[in-house]
């Protein structure tokens, strides 16, 4: 997989964000886990990871939570793999866990590009919890 998206492109739109009408409204609930309805481009994770734009998006859309971000990198550093695009050379970097959950940072690891789990069909595509009653990680 090579990145297809990298610093150079457009900025996504933002995500809409919802309010509620009145007072003691509750709001949608997101898919997945975690505090992923607040992630917004620019954010960090505690470990001090910037999402871009689209990684925000994603992370949101799938519900991968800052915490669980921070836990793929932090426990799959050494079996990332780095990826060179062919086309103009930009790297980046692939952490998975065993699970097929994954995070994709910036060269520097600065950034979190996008998120995504694989295979798609395990869980929808949204963040796969480590055992069936959506235990977080």
């Amino acid at each position: 997989m090579f990145k297809s998206e990298g610093s150079n492109s457009p900025t996504p739109k933002k995500p809409s964000s919802q309010k509620p009408s009145k007072p003691n409204e509750k709001l949608p609930e997101t898919k997945g886990t975690g505090d992923t309805a607040s992630i917004k481009a620019g954010d960090a994770t505690k470990g001090g990871r910037e999402f871009t734009g689209h990684g925000a998006e994603r992370a949101n859309e799938r519900g991968f939570s800052s915490e669980q971000i921070d836990n793929i990198i932090n426990n799959n550093k050494n079996t990332r793999v780095k990826e060179i695009d062919p086309e103009d050379g930009s790297v980046t970097w692939r952490y998975q866990d065993k699970r097929g959950n994954t995070v994709i940072t910036n060269e520097w690891g600065d950034k979190v590009v996008t998120v995504y789990s694989y295979p798609q069909s395990a869980n929808g595509g949204n963040y796969i919890p480590k055992n069936k009653k959506g235990c977080k990680m």
